[in-house]
């Protein structure tokens, strides 16, 4: 470890390069948005012009981008299930303006998309419950976890009136 300096030129160097290098090793880990990158800094003892001097650096070298950032953590949560209310709350959460949070909402989490994945988180739930309940009991559980997953209620509501796997519809073919 190098011996720390009486110089107050040399010190304040290593200030200015701890300050570029924090960011780098954030950011080389995973993508940030600029707000979680801001608070993450200020939690290190940053001031608030250092601070903004990094992320400038890192928005001119295209370390940082809030639309990758926010576009990328999108597509995470839409894998694991989670619907458009959890997503658009979760971005907010990492501190993602919410222009952009609304243009990769519009263009991302469409509504056959949406319902696609209602559909695909139901069926996966729908394996666990089994024929324990009464038809309207799964219902009532298969909406409140799609609820809680944050889908909204016309789209779960759609998509549990469209399953022809209710226990009760078991021997009808479905209409077109």
């Amino acid at each position: 470890m190098a011996a720390r300096s009486r110089d107050p030129r040399v010190r304040l160097a290593q200030r200015v390069l701890r300050v570029l290098q924090v960011p780098r090793d954030l950011l080389a880990r995973r993508d940030h948005s600029c707000g979680e990158l801001n608070r993450k800094l200020a939690q290190r003892g940053f001031s608030d012009t250092e601070i903004e001097s990094a992320i400038e650096a890192c928005l001119r070298l295209e370390y940082l981008d809030d639309r990758r950032f926010a576009l990328g953590y999108c597509r995470q949560l839409q894998r694991k299930g989670y619907g458009r209310r959890h997503i658009r709350h979760m971005l907010h959460a990492k501190q993602v303006p919410e222009s952009i949070v609304a243009g990769i909402l519009d263009s991302h989490c469409n509504d056959a998309e949406e319902q696609t994945n209602c559909r695909r988180m139901l069926k996966k739930k729908m394996g666990s419950l089994g024929s324990k309940f009464k038809p309207a009991v799964i219902r009532s559980k298969m909406y409140q976890y799609l609820l809680g997953r944050g889908f909204t209620p016309p789209v779960i509501r759609g998509v549990i009136r469209d399953l022809a796997q209710w226990p009760e519809n078991a021997g009808e073919k479905k209409s077109s």
